[in-house]
């Protein structure tokens, strides 16, 4: 049997009808373009993992509140229940890299890719870390996200008042937004700058009861970047939208997301993986003029957001000139 450390990454391409929108975008796990087991899985684990980790432990050496700010308001039932999910289902969706050990009745989890073996309390606090990573994990959720390849995020919802919030956020590969200013905040002020939300922001209240009580869901979000870094931090170096006609350089950033309802814990967990398709030799030519159509729909606010309002015009000849 092959490791999933040996398996090239899965390929999405979600805007094959040549059309950017905003919307929900919402499918059953598992039934999203056809790729049969590979979408049936929460997490995605290949042999591009230590590029990914790197990142994200450079990331964490930096700074680790840039990428993981403190929690907000996390109760103790989703603290608890979401990462009991996570261990058990990286556990049982990649046996041979994680395995459940006991060790003096302690609860303890090993990460064979990494070396790496973790316990918890029953609670699934962290207790005890056995680990050469130069930044100590300051808990259960940052040993867990550096052991994976996807960013993700706990949103919350009070189940008396319906107040609803994001109560968790591990990101080191932001796409041109930053963690510490969504942390605490609700649904649509977390989404205020994405362009074409309105419509979103008015079904708010059913979105979030859908994600914090249905599901597990899976969508697909795309944009473009003039290099294929993951971290994109607004205040980073690497800015991803800087194209130079001269040298061009495009590829498409898919993310493939997806959440899981815990309704007794008011709480949903949604994972983001990053992609990149280079323009030039990963896609096919109706794949580019699909992304081409897509490109000279959007809308100017659209294409403010997605970097694309100074370089629309040279970028669309270069796609075209391929």
């Amino acid at each position: 049997m092959s490791s999933p450390l040996d398996r090239p990454p899965a390929r999405y391409y979600p805007l094959a009808h040549g059309k950017y929108e905003v919307s929900a975008g919402l499918k059953p796990l598992g039934a999203a373009f056809g790729n049969g087991a590979a979408d049936e899985k929460v997490f995605q684990i290949d042999e591009q993992f230590p590029r990914y980790r790197e990142v994200k432990l450079r990331a964490r050496d930096e700074r680790l509140t840039k990428y993981y700010p403190e929690n907000a308001e996390l109760s103790p039932e989703a603290e608890s229940e979401v990462a009991r999910f996570m261990i058990e289902k990286l556990t049982a969706e990649y046996p041979e890299i994680f395995k459940l050990v006991h060790e003096h009745s302690a609860y303890g989890w090993e990460c064979k890719h990494t070396k790496e073996r973790f316990f918890f309390t029953d609670e699934f606090r962290l207790l005890r870390q056995e680990t050469p990573v130069k930044t100590p994990y300051r808990d259960a959720f940052d040993a867990i996200a550096t052991q994976i390849q996807e960013d993700f995020a706990i949103w919350r919802r009070e189940p008396a008042t319906k107040r609803e919030w994001l109560g968790s956020i591990h990101l080191c590969y932001p796409n041109h937004w930053e963690a510490e200013e969504k942390i605490g905040r609700p649904f649509n002020m977390v989404h205020v700058p994405v362009a074409g939300f309105d419509r979103l922001a008015k079904a708010k209240d059913g979105l979030v009861d859908m994600i914090i009580t249905k599901g597990p869901f899976v969508r697909f979000a795309w944009g473009v970047a003039t290099d294929p870094e993951l971290n994109h931090h607004p205040k980073n170096e690497f800015q991803g939208r800087a194209f130079d006609p001269a040298k061009p350089e495009l590829h498409l950033r898919v993310e493939r997301q997806t959440l899981a309802p815990f309704a007794d814990a008011g709480a949903s967990l949604f994972t983001i993986r990053t992609y990149f398709l280079d323009c030039t030799k990963d896609i096919s030519g109706e794949e580019r003029q699909a992304l081409v159509r897509a490109i000279e729909g959007m809308t100017p606010e659209s294409l403010v957001y997605k970097g694309l309002h100074r370089a629309k015009p040279a970028v669309l000849d270069w796609l075209n000139s391929l």
